[in-house]
């Protein structure tokens, strides 16, 4: 191949980078995220709106109520109540969603 060649495909190339740092110079901030992977999943966004409706419901429960645990018996504020089930819920959930993973890790 020629200089001349070789620096015409040269330049083209360049033009096509700087091309392409322009578009990128031109991403609203919003886009720019996302193309940078800081996306909220509709997961994250469910799990939040549930936890604020858990956490209001817990705190507008306040009073004292009575569990019986086998021979146990205990009086304790019915948000903690709520708070500490909404927990356990949350994880057995991801016990059994690693779980899950793990044999389907160890199956391929």
């Amino acid at each position: 191949m020629s200089d001349s060649k070789e620096k015409s495909l040269n330049r083209k190339e360049d033009e096509k980078e700087k091309e392409k740092n322009r578009h990128r110079a031109e991403i609203p901030a919003s886009q720019s995220d996302t193309a940078q992977g800081r996306t909220v999943s509709v997961q994250t966004i469910v799990s939040i709106i549930l936890l604020v409706l858990v956490l209001i419901f817990a705190l507008v429960n306040t009073q004292e109520v009575r569990i019986n645990l086998l021979l146990l018996r205990v009086e304790l504020p019915l948000f903690l109540v709520i708070i500490v089930s909404f927990l356990a819920g949350g994880i057995a959930a991801l016990l059994t969603s690693w779980n899950k993973k793990r044999k389907k890790s160890k199956e391929e």
